[in-house]
């Protein structure tokens, strides 16, 4: 949501072969024959199950989510802060905006109370009749720990092609770089602990809005939430999301 004032980012490749240790980027290969999300590619929501879309009962799609149990996602503060319950819905097992899938409404919305300016940016959603799982529909686990610096890690969302472009019908995915903390803190000066980045060291490849609220992941696992940004694939400029791993006791207690 934020997005339609600030443009989260988060440098992008398609699915390759990345070393995991003080990974430059040019062993992340984009194997995409038509490029989409500035750099990325369409993906299948089997390959990621937990993904779900949030959506406006009227305006439909604005935000990413992640599956963590039959009744509850997690998505970023900024995303719902101002919303109420029965304005959102939660659409899962489907690739496709808008269309297809298991659509949940929303019970209760719980926000960190400490979410301010970007920081603690995490809020959870509990759906009103539980998810089913199956091949396209799954729950994530959370990290306990961050990926090391140069890690390649997974994003994936409906998020806007290039800034100023439109959000996709089907579902996109890219790798990106876990890029050292005081190295993004250059870029941005309020960084605090409870933020890690990711992107990629050209620039030229991004996500942008409508991806907040969505997983990083590294290993099957939760690792961070799209946060905030500036721009959309300049490069300097990597995408910040909210750590997972940092807020994990939070998000299991809050979800009892």
């Amino acid at each position: 949501m934020l997005r339609l004032i600030t443009v989260t980012l988060l440098y992008i490749c398609c699915l390759g072969h990345c070393k995991h240790e003080h990974n430059t980027g040019k062993d992340c290969r984009n194997i995409c024959n038509h490029l989409r999300i500035v750099g990325g590619c369409p993906a299948k929501i089997k390959d990621h199950p937990y993904q779900v879309s949030i959506e406006h009962v009227y305006r439909g799609h604005f935000c990413g989510g992640s599956i963590l149990s039959k009744h509850w996602i997690v998505t970023a503060a900024h995303c719902v802060k101002e919303m109420k319950a029965n304005q959102l819905r939660v659409r899962a097992g489907t690739s496709h905006k808008h269309e297809e899938g298991t659509v949940r409404k929303v019970h209760k919305i719980v926000v960190h109370r400490k979410f301010h300016n970007f920081d603690f940016d995490v809020a959870l959603l509990k759906v009103e009749k539980p998810f089913h799982f199956d091949k396209s529909v799954q729950q994530i686990a959370m990290a306990s720990t961050v990926p090391d610096v140069g890690t390649c890690v997974t994003v994936s969302g409906w998020g806007y092609l290039e800034l100023g472009g439109h959000s996709p019908l089907n579902l996109h995915h890219v790798e990106i770089l876990i890029i050292d903390h005081r190295q993004c803190a250059s870029s941005y000066h309020d960084l605090t602990p409870q933020m890690i980045c990711a992107g990629w060291p050209r620039g030229g490849r991004d996500s942008c809005y409508m991806d907040s609220g969505g997983p990083l992941v590294f290993q099957k696992k939760l690792v961070g939430i799209v946060s905030w940004g500036y721009g959309c694939a300049l490069a300097g400029y990597p995408g910040v999301y909210t750590n997972v791993a940092v807020l994990k006791k939070w998000i299991r207690e809050h979800m009892k």
